[in-house]
């Protein structure tokens, strides 16, 4: 794993922790997906009680919104 992709799971989880909004924007195959998986993998072990529920809405809309993109062929960059 490049640490930059490590250090932005580090962010998006300090930030979780602190209970602040975050933004991971970054072109495709940057690692989006992937730094999601590992931040819902580290919460799950961390706060499972607390947040297990809400991560998996959170994942299964994520993985729907994808579904439903590639169905629709839709891959427009919106400005």
């Amino acid at each position: 794993m490049k640490k930059s992709n490590m250090e932005a799971i580090e962010k998006i989880i300090n930030s979780i922790n602190a209970k602040e909004s975050y933004v991971l924007e970054a072109g495709a195959g940057a690692g989006k997906t992937y730094a999601l998986i590992q931040t819902i993998d580290h919460l799950l072990s961390e706060k499972s009680g607390e947040l297990e529920k809400k991560i998996k809405i959170l994942y299964v809309s994520h993985i729907l919104t994808l579904q439903k993109m590639k169905s629709l062929n839709d891959y427009r960059i919106i400005p």
